[in-house]
């Protein structure tokens, strides 16, 4: 309610870190315009909800251009089942580890605004809820019609599997937009 005092979910804990370590988040976050309490909160994040599994998991991080020659002569149906797997084998773990409600709303905070994006899934992301009352999730990326098409079908079975709702798609060559009703 107005006037009463907002929730804090924040914790106050002093550190020791390397000065120059330091001095890069800083300069970091002067250059992104923030904070550098607001950088350190988003690398703790990162960490908790991407990296840790990215170590764990001994995945392999590239470039793009490298990873664009790969898929490009890779089965799209073959890269579906193996996004799909991803999806079933770790998205709920994670959710469980942390505590998290498998919601539309959650999927977009810690897996779209999030994972996705720091994973380079894709390169941005937006939402907004339509005109028929669908929630909209749309990503934006660099690799073509094949890659919309195959994080499409993924990316709809990873919200079903998640949240037991429906999703429908429509694709452009560097555009997917996932649709689901609020």
């Amino acid at each position: 309610m107005k006037g009463e005092p907002k929730q804090n979910n924040k914790s106050n804990m002093t550190l020791s870190v390397d000065s120059s370590i330091l001095k890069e988040i800083q300069d970091e976050a002067k250059t992104e315009g923030s904070s550098t309490n607001a950088k350190i909160n988003t690398i703790l994040a990162k960490h908790v909800l991407f990296y840790r599994y990215a170590e764990l998991q001994e995945m392999m991080i590239m470039p793009p251009k490298i990873f664009a020659a790969m898929f490009d002569v890779m089965d799209e149906d073959r890269m579906v089942d193996l996004l799909n797997h991803v999806a079933i084998d770790t998205m709920p773990s994670v959710f469980a580890h942390n505590n998290i409600d498998p919601t539309i709303d959650n999927l977009i905070k810690y897996c779209f605004e999030g994972i996705f994006v720091w994973g380079g899934m894709c390169s941005t992301f937006r939402h907004y809820v339509d005109e028929h009352g669908f929630r909209c999730l749309v990503l934006e990326h660099k690799y073509g019609m094949k890659w919309s098409n195959t994080i499409a079908k993924s990316l709809s079975f990873f919200i079903e599997s998640m949240t037991k709702k429906p999703a429908k798609f429509k694709i452009l060559p560097s555009t997917v937009v996932l649709m689901v009703k609020a």
